[in-house]
């Protein structure tokens, strides 16, 4: 696994606990949000 490979994984893994937080902005990048979900249910 490459190093970009890694920091990505970690980028996501952060990305996801700031959406999931319970209080989270009341329009979230959606975009964003939703594909970063999808993502984290895959995985």
């Amino acid at each position: 696994m490459s190093i970009r490979t890694i920091k990505l994984a970690e980028d996501h893994r952060y990305f996801v606990r700031i959406i999931k937080r319970p209080k989270r902005p009341k329009q979230p990048p959606a975009k964003n949000a939703s594909v970063l979900l999808r993502m984290e249910d895959q995985a």
